[in-house]
């Protein structure tokens, strides 16, 4: 985790579910975390068979110079990856699995950025439905290179965070490494892989 939003927010999770595997959105406490607000989103299912923003930080709605919220996360992808994006996301809720992504970033007449993204499960105030805590960030002063908004993300690597336990009982360590090598072969070549079993 290169980036300050990144490791802020995944400490304040990792406290927040303490001996859980995952924890409840009850649990999160914005007000301590409130200096990355601007970069963190909230995922969630919108009843549409799509996964979408339920939140949006005011910076990445900047970045993107529009409204995020209730947009269908995939649109922010390129569409080689689209799909494949919403794989990674099941994955994350399904074997409920912290993320690290490396992204490139592109905007029009830009060079691209290497941006970070973490998703992190979670579930909803009721504990009966999932969401993702997720953050987009970089170095600020790569961001003066833009010329315009982003235009599209693709993913260039992913990683498990290990370093955050309690793992889900029976996921050992190389196990997950082959999940996450799977998520990650199939996003690089656009293909939509099913949840692994």
């Amino acid at each position: 985790m290169k980036f300050r939003t990144t490791r802020a927010l995944v400490r304040h999770w990792h406290d927040a579910r303490g001996k859980k595997a995952v924890p409840n959105r009850s649990e999160l406490w914005p007000s301590q975390i409130a200096s990355v607000l601007p970069e963190t989103f909230i995922l969630g299912p919108d009843g549409n068979d799509q996964i979408s923003f339920r939140l949006a930080g005011t910076q990445i709605c900047a970045l993107f110079d529009r409204e995020l919220s209730h947009m269908p996360f995939q649109l922010l992808w390129t569409r080689a990856q689209m799909l494949s994006v919403m794989a990674v996301v099941r994955n994350v809720v399904e074997k409920r699995l912290p993320l690290l992504l490396t992204v490139l970033a592109a905007a029009d007449a830009s060079r691209p950025i290497i941006m970070e993204m973490v998703l992190l499960p979670l579930l909803d105030t009721e504990g009966d439905s999932w969401r993702v805590l997720g953050a987009l960030t970089t170095e600020p002063s790569a961001l003066r290179h833009l010329n315009g908004p982003l235009k599209s993300l693709r993913i260039e690597a992913i990683e498990p965070l290990f370093d955050v336990p309690p793992m889900e009982p029976g996921l050992r360590e190389a196990s997950m490494t082959a999940v996450v090598r799977r998520i990650f072969d199939a996003a690089r070549q656009g293909i939509f892989p099913n949840p692994t079993p």
